[in-house]
């Protein structure tokens, strides 16, 4: 049977699974914001209305879809743990933080989790990023997932959500477009994750990292983030919004080596480090791609997206090329100056 139809039924007895599931994600509404919560004087109220009439609306149709109880606790529950990771120092070896995204932008801009890699040189908000938390079996909702997040790209930019209500210790803001990385892992990976958190109380709830876990997210990250940075770079004439997303994807990118150079045991100093670092993540590309449908089915896409980019950063390239030529050929022989 599978896991979710044991947690979700009312004819079986609770397991402690049911119990962890249950705590992981009240712990993350507990600490989610709502749309509802914005409300101030500075704020345009007919917005403000709109938008929580749309999370209202949405819920309704998820209800009426799914259920009070439904398979999606999968996701609910692959959120929370990566929230609980991200403010635990169990994702990112640098310092960061994370929030849940609220309901609104859930549901607008598909930003489940939102990041925060903390900088000496930089506000925080310089550095906040978004995860899409994804279990889908399906090729077709991944591919979803994606395309959500070109819909609010920057230029030819991919993979951008919308923050539009977002709170970080008391501050409420509007961070506008930030990167957007899907994330995901099977049904079963999240089970496991799940059972390592150990319920004290209600909500109080402590966790044993699950490395693979962490590499999983790491590596997905890490190719979206690649692909998002030399995207930046192909656009001509960048914006200043758009060289601020080049910044975080660069960011992004660099937290994630150097975490999984930790977790590889790679000494940075060594000569031969970045061939391990190759070594390492291509093994364990083919180990997941080969033992979770959804880790696959991501980094396919992801790949899909890298290739199209590289495709473009290779014409560029030849263009240039020619156009070198054609200009030696007009003046074979220049005089000097």
């Amino acid at each position: 049977m599978a896991k979710y139809e044991t947690l979700n039924s009312y004819e079986n007895e609770e397991t402690e699974l049911d119990k962890q599931y249950k705590s992981i994600i009240a712990m993350f509404n507990k600490n989610r914001a709502s749309a509802e919560d914005f409300s101030s004087p500075r704020r345009d109220q007919d917005e403000l209305y709109q938008d929580v009439h749309f999370v209202k609306m949405k819920e309704r149709e998820f209800a009426q879809k799914n259920g009070e109880f439904n398979s999606l606790d999968d996701d609910k529950a692959l959120e929370g743990i990566l929230f609980y990771m991200g403010n635990n120092d169990q994702l990112f070896a640098a310092d960061s933080f994370s929030e849940p995204g609220s309901d609104y932008d859930d549901y607008a801009s598909g930003v489940d989790v939102i990041f925060g890699l903390i900088s000496d040189k930089k506000g925080e908000h310089d550095t906040c990023f978004s995860v899409d938390a994804c279990t889908a079996m399906s090729k077709r909702a991944v591919a979803e997932k994606f395309s959500t997040a070109d819909s609010h790209s920057v230029g030819d930019a991919p993979g951008c959500s919308i923050i539009k209500y977002y709170q970080h210790e008391g501050k409420k803001t509007n961070l506008g477009r930030k990167p957007n990385y899907i994330v995901g892992v099977s049904p079963a990976a999240v089970s496991e994750a799940a059972g390592r958190f150990e319920v004290h109380e209600e909500y109080s709830i402590a966790y044993e990292a699950d490395e693979d876990l962490r590499k999983k997210v790491l590596i997905e990250i890490l190719v979206q983030a690649q692909s998002g940075f030399r995207a930046c770079k192909l656009i001509e004439n960048p914006s200043d919004r758009t060289n601020r997303i080049y910044e975080i994807h660069h960011k992004v990118h660099s937290a994630c080596v150097e975490t999984l150079y930790k977790l590889y045991g790679i000494n940075k100093n060594d000569t031969d480090a970045p061939q391990k670092f190759e070594k390492f993540i291509r093994e364990s590309i083919e180990e997941y791609k080969r033992t979770d449908d959804v880790f696959d089915s991501i980094f396919r896409e992801a790949a899909r997206r890298r290739d199209v980019i590289n495709n473009k950063r290779k014409a560029r390239k030849a263009a240039r090329a020619r156009m070198t030529q054609q200009g030696t050929a007009a003046n074979p022989n220049p005089k000097p100056a």
